[in-house]
């Protein structure tokens, strides 16, 4: 999987490549995405699929903790909100 980043005027985005086919889940998410995922967009260039995700200012975990050290109550968060995601997309019948 090639994962790149890229801007346009307005955004910063996070792109994926992606050869799986479309089916029911891929159709709810575009439609109606449970909150606590990013906001998304498939598009389609030259014959290929990509997942667009929007990363405005966003940054990865691992550049977070690199500045702020990681506590347990910093952990607490991050697994509670993954779990609450999880049941979200459950609530949707997506697997996680």
């Amino acid at each position: 999987m090639e994962i790149k980043y890229t801007r346009d005027l307005d955004h910063n985005y996070l792109v994926i490549e992606t050869e799986q086919e479309e089916n029911y889940q891929w159709k709810m998410i575009e439609q109606n995405a449970p909150e606590g995922l990013l906001k998304h967009s498939i598009r389609r260039i030259d014959g290929k699929k990509f997942l667009y995700y929007e990363i405005d200012a966003r940054q990865n975990l691992s550049n977070y903790f690199a500045v702020k050290k990681l506590d347990r109550e910093d952990m607490q968060r991050l697994v509670r909100a993954l779990c609450e995601v999880g049941e979200r997309l459950a609530d949707y019948l997506l697997g996680s």
